[in-house]
Formats: structure tokens, C-alpha cells, sequence
């Protein structure tokens, strides 16, 4: 049963769902399913909850409500796996009088190689399905095609109302997805599903909330937002609002539809939530989408969904240990509220992916050679800079004898971060050293992120088995099985210019032109509070000197 402290998990749109499927399927690679093994250092209970199917069966599964559109789900159903009802019959053992049956044929989506592999274990035991390797990039078009999470009946939540991918009636517009809440078919089903997540838990810390944010999506995960301040305004809730792409260019409407779209996002959830953190491997997202981030080991399509997302998913990975390592866990509140003084309610996402100890394999002589951010950003048009003034840090897969040399120089004992016994307490050193005036706050676990498939094959040549480096390149047939990470939120001057930029991007616009191409109508009055929030905010990181 739930050890208390749950945190409910919100999903809204295809983008988001893609983070998520790759988040769920890195914790449950993560599992110890060996009862004589020492206990995890992540308590996955957090996230995830107990249950008893019709079978009689245990069963754990994420406490999510998962949105998307009609037809996003291929092979998926929306009742899930686990609670199929035995007392229904299957249309094949009805009794059906032939002369009066008319027989209506569609095509069945067709399984990859993961899936079917995935099949072929249920029921076995241990999944080993992560040992293999999939070549999967020419078959992922939902993010369904690579999930090995089994959802809970009441996770999935489909507007009918509209279709994926429909070219001729888009789900484009924050008021679209608006309307779809406020309509019979979608709204208090939603505020059922997740009134029942809250009642089964025992000490509800709050919600972590991933929502596409240039969508009709953000319309709804916007008045989802209003709801829980309106019922459980006691909870913190942390969101991520996620801008993927799936092509390097797009019309000149379709970019202003997204910044109408991102400015009532980032108004309504600033509004909202706890602590608001902008996710993209893309370097600016207003009009075109940028180049993609830089990192130093990873090789990966920016606008290949099935990539960024598991980049994304492991900051989530990352970062989310302050609210759920098993001892000495910081609660949900206590996190947002680190990065969020005076005002300040949105924060920069930073993370180093893979973070490889060099061929000396310990951090001590690794940070002593470092040049350089540690770290890339994540959010859209924020670079890592030095207007940073408070950051907290998560550092994840340094075993303890990896800290320093097994043969000591003479200078070793006489470096300021020798003497420490944590990956976490080394860290937090060096970053005393070297961000000075930075105050950062350093957690860690010596668990590694789980990369096994379906996670993409997008680590460089000279990441090895077990995520180290090596400058000799790793057999093509061997994959990367797991990673060092670091994933960071950093309060910080330059998250106040990237939401300056947006407001002088949305003041650019002509919202009645705009509206006219639309399939729904938006309140000027609407907008312009909502600029007027951005700009508000933006004030709040003039300066540090009141930090």
C-alpha cells in the first residue's frame, strides 16, 4: 500500500505523452524485483499505486490521468490491460445468426519489434526486454509504440471532439481546448478521475503537470489548472509546459497561433501553479523553432519526437528525486519553493546527459579537468549564464567508490572537495568554487538512469555499457544500458528575458487577424491581461540583489 506522500501525474497532449511514456518506462526499468536485493533508493510509491484487478491480482500503476485526442493511440486501449472485464463476451463466442450479420473489416495497427517482443513476456516472469536492441526510429508514430507501462482504467482521458493529426479541423487554439472543457463530454469526467486519485491517497503532496503548450492543449490543461486551485488550493503543483516540433518549418499563422497559444500557457499556469519550468531541447521556439541543444555525448533529431522526449523524460527522471527518494526526501513544496522568491515563479531547466566520469572513472579528477557549463539548458531561449542566483541540483549514478582515485597524488588530500563522502556533498564544493554567488542546494542517489529499450539509441560511440567513457568506441551490438545524470532548476536573470521576448514577440501580433484564420474566437480583453501577467512576471528577475 501507498507509504504517503503521493504526487498525481496530469499529461496533457500528444507532446507531453510522449515525455511521459519514456518517464514511465525509465521507472519501471528501474524496478527491483529480486526480494534479496537492497531496497531502491527511489520510492516508487510516490508516483505510482497499488491496486487488485478482477483476478485477484496486484497491480501497480502510475496514479495519472493521460489526455490526447481521438485516434492517438493506435494498438492502445483506453480501459487498459490489466481490469479486462471476463464477464463480457468477446463477439467471437456470441451466437450470432449468420443471414442477419453484416461484417465490417479495418485495418488493425501492426506492432514493431518492441511491442511484440513485450507481448511474448507478459507472463514470464522478469521482463528482459530492455537487454535487446531495437532499431525503432522508423516505426514510432505515436508514443503508444513504445510503451511498456499498463495504465489503470482511469487514466486514459480521449477527447472525442477532435481527431489526431486532422488537417481539416486542427486542435490548434488555447480557447479550442478551453471549450472542450466546459462541454458535457470531457470536463467533470476528468475532475471524477482525478477526485478519485485524491481521495486514495493518504498524504497528497500535489501534482506535477506536463502540458503542451502551443496547442489546443494548453487551453485545457489551463482550466485543469483553475480546477485544482479552485478544490485542493493547498497542494503544490508543478508544471512543464513542453514545446516539441515535429518539422523545421511552419507557416507564418501557424507561428502566431503558437504565440498566442504560449502566452495564455505561461500566463494561466504561472497563475496556477507552484512553480512553472519551460521544457524543450530546442534553443527558441517563439516563431521558428531553433537549432537543437547541445550535448556532448548525445546524438539526436531535434524534431524526431520519439529522441527529445526521452531527453526530457530523463530531466523529469533527474530532478523529480527531491520529492521522491526513499530517506531524507524534500517535499514537492519545499522544492518549488527554492527557486521561487520574490515573485519568481518560473525557473530554468538544466541537465547534463549523459554526465560521464572520464577514463580515470572518478568525479574528483573529473570535475578537476572539467571546462565549461556543467550543464545544457532546457528551457527556450535561456542560455547558461552567470545571472544565476539560486539553483537547486540533482546528481544521480556516482557510486561512492567512484569519488575519488584509487591511487592518490600527494595534492589530492589538499583539494577542498576530497573530504567528502557524496557525490552530492562534492558537488555542492565545486559549485561553491565556481558559480560564485550562486546559492545551490545538492541532492543525489547512487542509482543510475535505466537507457534500456525502448529508451532511443542516441549515446555517442564512446559511451559505454554502463554509461562511463571510453575512447575506445562501444561494440554495435551492445547498448547503453544506463547513465549518470545531473538535472538542475536554476532561478535566473535570463528566465526574465525569455519572458520579456515573448511579450515583445506577442505585442507584435495582430490578434483579430490572427483570430479571423482561427476555428475559435479569443477575448482580446483575455489576451491582453494575460501579456500583462508575462510582463509582470518578467520584472520579478531585474535583479538578484533582494534574493
Amino acid at each position: 500500500m501507498s507509504s504517503g506522500r503521493e504526487v498525481i501525474t496530469l499529461q496533457f497532449g500528444h507532446q507531453s505523452n510522449f515525455v511521459g511514456a519514456h518517464w514511465w518506462n525509465i521507472q519501471e526499468s528501474g524496478f527491483i524485483y529480486d526480494p534479496t536485493s537492497p531496497p531502491s533508493e527511489i520510492n516508487h510509491d510516490v508516483l505510482y499505486r497499488e491496486g487488485i484487478n478482477h483476478r485477484n491480482e496486484v497491480t501497480f500503476t502510475p496514479r495519472a490521468i493521460v489526455v490526447d485526442l481521438h485516434g492517438s493511440l493506435n494498438h492502445l486501449k483506453t480501459s487498459g490491460e490489466l481490469y479486462d472485464d471476463p464477464g463480457v463476451p468477446s463477439p467471437e463466442t456470441i451466437p450470432w445468426q449468420e443471414d442477419k450479420i453484416e461484417v465490417v473489416t479495418t485495418d488493425q495497427p501492426v506492432k514493431n519489434e518492441f511491442l511484440q517482443n513485450l507481448e511474448k513476456e507478459d507472463g514470464e516472469g522478469v521482463p528482459e526486454n530492455g537487454k535487446m536492441i531495437f532499431e525503432l526510429d522508423n516505426d514510432i508514430n505515436v508514443w503508444s509504440d513504445y510503451l511498456k507501462t499498463r495504465f489503470h482504467p482511469r487514466t486514459l482521458s480521449i477527447v472525442n471532439e477532435y481527431k489526431h493529426n486532422d488537417n481539416n479541423r486542427p486542435f490548434e487554439s488555447y480557447i479550442q481546448g478551453s471549450e472542450v472543457w466546459n462541454s458535457p463530454n470531457f470536463g467533470e469526467d476528468w475532475c471524477d478521475k482525478c477526485r478519485l486519485f485524491v481521495e486514495e491517497s493518504d498524504n497528497l503532496q500535489g501534482f506535477q503537470i506536463l502540458m503542451d503548450s502551443t496547442n489546443g492543449f494548453s487551453g485545457l490543461a489551463g482550466e485543469a489548472l483553475q480546477y485544482l486551485n479552485d478544490e485542493y488550493n493547498s497542494k503544490s503543483v508543478l508544471t512543464f509546459p513542453v514545446l516539441m516540433s515535429t518539422s523545421s518549418s511552419h507557416s507564418t499563422d501557424e507561428e502566431s497561433m503558437r504565440i498566442v497559444n504560449l502566452v495564455m500557457a505561461f500566463a494561466k499556469s504561472s497563475e496556477f501553479s507552484s512553480l512553472v519550468v519551460p521544457m524543450s531541447c530546442h534553443n527558441t521556439t517563439w516563431r521558428q523553432y531553433g537549432p537543437g541543444r547541445n550535448f556532448q555525448h548525445l546524438n539526436y533529431d531535434v524534431n524526431f519526437s520519439y529522441h527529445t522526449s526521452a531527453i526530457l523524460a530523463s530531466y523529469l527522471e533527474t530532478i523529480s528525486l527531491y520529492y521522491r527518494r526513499r530517506s531524507d526526501a524534500y517535499r514537492m513544496l519545499n522544492l518549488c519553493s527554492s527557486v521561487t522568491p520574490t515573485g519568481r515563479k518560473m525557473a530554468n531547466a538544466v541537465l547534463s546527459l549523459p554526465f560521464a566520469l572520464g577514463e580515470n572513472g572518478n568525479l574528483l579528477r573529473t570535475l578537476e579537468l572539467w571546462e565549461g557549463p556543467l550543464w545544457s539548458s532546457l528551457t527556450p531561449h535561456c542560455e547558461v549564464d552567470e545571472s544565476v542566483a539560486l539553483q537547486s541540483i540533482a546528481v544521480r549514478g556516482i557510486q561512492k567508490h567512484q569519488l575519488v582515485p584509487t591511487i592518490l597524488r600527494p595534492q589530492d588530500q589538499c583539494n577542498p572537495l576530497f573530504n567528502h563522502t557524496t557525490s552530492a556533498g562534492m558537488l555542492d564544493a565545486y559549485l561553491t568554487f565556481s558559480c560564485d554567488g550562486v546559492s545551490s542546494q545538492v541532492i543525489s542517489i547512487e542509482e543510475n538512469i535505466s537507457t534500456t529499450a525502448p529508451y532511443p539509441n542516441i549515446f555517442s560511440e564512446h559511451i559505454q555499457r554502463d554509461g562511463s567513457f571510453s575512447s575506445n568506441p562501444r561494440p554495435s551490438f551492445m547498448a547503453v544500458e544506463k547513465s549518470s545524470s545531473i538535472a538542475g532548476l536554476q532561478s535566473a536573470k535570463s528566465t526574465g528575458d525569455m519572458l520579456s521576448s515573448l511579450h515583445s514577440e506577442a505585442s507584435r501580433l495582430n490578434l483579430r487577424r490572427i483570430l479571423k484564420s482561427a476555428t475559435s474566437d479569443l477575448e482580446v480583453e483575455d489576451y491582453s491581461e494575460a501579456k500583462e501577467t508575462l510582463l509582470c512576471l518578467s520584472e520579478c528577475y531585474s535583479d538578484n540583489m533582494f534574493i
